[in-house]
């Protein structure tokens, strides 16, 4: 395996060499005098990465009288190689070659590899075509800083992840057309940015959400296509709903739209907000004489697993459901929401920071998903939180300390993640907690002699960890309502436990406490 991977890194080696030695002789036989050593190294670069030798129409001598090569006092402004039989990737350092070019199409051809971040080099940027080959990767949130950007062409290529939000900054922006990727996320909004906007073609990617507000006033028409999505035409999707507020109703509806609403077990009520774009084409004039056509809502009160109270949506109980997404950060928007029930579906990505300023919050239940990234310190300031179950996911990192501040805690399930570091002494805070599930994690350290205090406690699952040390006299002299304590496969001994409980007084021994310490040696205590 050694050798190939030397061979390989000695065959990169020589490729590198030998491009770099046909540009230096590229350079010193091609007439350059008409613009810069520096474009003319980028040109002959983008001429041997995409086999310039088999283009359809191919360089000889000055640059600028190149085919489809455009100089204008002194530097390259335009470079139209659309069609031209490319095949390769876009050199990494396009971007630092052109300063003063105007357009960049590289569209209808065979063009392979990720979208260059150098290209937010090129300040000067007015029309950028990439439409049309064979890209992948992202798109590079460089682009965002080439200001005078007109047109953005990145159709028709296996592009993925979620469109840039420096793009948002792009006010000079006139047609922007990425359809036909792999892309996902919300609905940009920052489009509102874009006053300039003529075209917008989003069709045939993984968005979701709904088409904002401003675009239905928009001071010109917008030629739009949303198709093969699922966004909703209307900028809430909530019409003329009043027994909730507004911002509550909408939250519920990208929840829907976020987790492929569509396709739940039971979306009773929810269903009737299915707006998803039935045209190809629509011209938005006035986007919304199509409200009363696509939208018949009915009281979300009333849609499965939604409970209200005082007019507000206090309770969300969608679990074993069928959901398939990610959690929205616009749940935030719930703000008098008691309980949160989404465990046993199928949700991805990251837990949202703003759920934390959910401050009436008492029950959170996420567990048996496929939630990953890190445990969000915001949850600290959910002061009224009893029951937090957070496992069964992906979860990795530390177990944050500000989580000693939640007082009222009961239980506190962080199980079958990907846990690390140390647990936290704030823990010992926590005095009304009567079950903590912290088992199957990567966690070590020593076992915080903290717990002693939670004198509530009924179990303590710390299982299959790598926790080391003495375990704390404090957990078995205590807590005297602690009917199981399961620390096995850990780094902990297991005669030491027993020990311990051995000399502790009668009155607190004698008490119904299951101790399991199963190490490689199987013993129960």
């Amino acid at each position: 395996m050694k050798k190939i991977n030397i061979l390989s890194s000695i065959s990169l080696i020589i490729l590198i060499i030998t491009l770099s030695a046909q540009i230096t002789y590229a350079l010193t036989t091609t007439n350059c005098s008409q613009i810069s050593q520096t474009e003319c190294k980028g040109l002959m670069e983008l001429y041997y990465r995409t086999n310039g030798s088999k283009w359809k129409e191919s360089w000889h001598e000055e640059p600028c009288d190149w085919q489809r090569i455009i100089c204008e006092d002194g530097h390259v402004t335009q470079i139209d190689l659309s069609a031209n039989q490319l095949n390769g990737q876009i050199p990494p350092s396009i971007g630092h070659h052109f300063s003063n070019l105007l357009s960049l199409n590289l569209a209808d051809n065979q063009l392979t590899g990720t979208i260059p971040s150098s290209l937010g080099y090129l300040s000067q940027l007015k029309n950028l075509a990439l439409n049309n080959n064979q890209l992948n990767g992202s798109i590079p949130s460089s682009i965002g800083y080439i200001k005078q950007l007109q047109t953005i062409n990145l159709n028709n290529n296996k592009l993925n992840g979620f469109i840039p939000q420096s793009l948002g900054s792009l006010q000079q922006l006139q047609r922007f057309d990425i359809s036909n990727n792999q892309l996902e996320g919300m609905f940009p909004k920052f489009v509102e940015h874009w006053q300039q906007l003529k075209f917008l073609n989003l069709s045939n990617n993984k968005l979701i959400g709904s088409i904002p507000a401003f675009l239905y006033n928009w001071n010109q028409p917008v030629y739009l296509n949303i198709s093969g999505n699922k966004i909703t035409i209307g900028s809430t999707t909530c019409p003329n709903i009043s027994n909730i507020p507004q911002s509550e109703c909408n939250a519920l509806v990208h929840l829907y739209h976020s987790t492929d609403g569509k396709n739940w077990k039971n979306n009773t009520g929810w269903d009737k907000i299915t707006g998803e774009s039935k045209n190809t084409w629509q011209i938005l004039e006035n986007v919304r004489q199509f409200w009363n056509t696509y939208f018949n809502l009915n009281n979300p009160c009333n849609w499965y697993g939604v409970g209200c109270y005082a007019g507000h949506v206090t309770q969300i109980r969608l679990h074993e459901n069928q959901l398939k997404g990610f959690i929205p950060e616009s749940l935030s928007n719930l703000n008098k929401l008691v309980g949160l029930s989404l465990y046993s579906n199928q949700l991805n990505g990251v837990i949202p920071e703003s759920l934390g300023n959910l401050s009436y919050l008492k029950w959170l239940w996420l567990e048996n998903n496929q939630l990953s990234g890190l445990l969000p310190e915001s949850l600290s300031y959910l002061d009224n939180l009893q029951h937090l179950d957070l496992s069964n996911n992906q979860l990795d990192g530390p177990i944050p300390k500000s989580f000693g501040n939640l007082l009222l805690l009961k239980t506190f399930y962080l199980s079958d993640n990907q846990l690390s570091g140390l647990i936290p002494e704030s823990i010992g805070n926590l005095v009304n907690l009567k079950h903590l599930k912290l088992n199957n994690n990567q966690l070590g350290g020593f076992i915080p002699k903290s717990l002693g205090a939670l004198i509530r406690l009924d179990s303590i699952r710390l299982n299959n960890n790598q926790l080391s040390g003495s375990i704390p006299k404090s957990i078995l002299s205590y807590l005297s309502y602690l009917g199981q304590l399961n620390i096995s496969n850990n780094q902990l001994s297991c005669d030491e436990a027993l020990s311990l409980f051995k000399n502790i007084k009668p009155d607190i021994r004698h008490r119904k406490l299951n101790i399991i310490c199963l190490n490689k040696t199987t013993k129960k205590l």
